[in-house]
């Protein structure tokens, strides 16, 4: 930048002083331009990470609605089955063999 500066004003003593006093300024707004790109690259890095976080966060909500749409219905399976076993034993009827395998099968999953 003095080299510039040197360059514009040819070196007269007469505008040494102005010639420093830009060259000084100039330095000074190029360590607050530093400062500010740094802030603002920390402040963009950040509001990145918070992208992030949150475009991975809407996608297991939209993971879990679909899965649970495709899967939900098994709920009410397994509540009908566990009240037809519930009546089967109150009434003190045999279950059958295939009945046994069923539950046993059922069972299984859940744990």
């Amino acid at each position: 930048m003095s080299s510039s500066i040197n360059s514009v004003y040819g070196g007269n003593t007469e505008y040494a002083s102005v010639g420093n006093d830009i060259a000084e300024s100039h330095l000074e707004i190029e360590k607050y331009y530093d400062e500010y790109y740094k802030k603002v690259s920390d402040l963009y890095s950040k509001t990145n990470d918070w992208m992030n976080g949150f475009t991975n966060a809407k996608l297991k909500v939209e993971r879990r609605l679909t899965t649970r749409k495709e899967y939900d219905h098994y709920d009410e399976k397994l509540e009908k089955v566990y009240k037809t076993r519930q009546e089967k034993l109150k009434k003190n009827s045999l279950e059958s063999a295939s009945d046994l395998d069923f539950y046993q099968r059922v069972n299984s999953f859940i744990l």
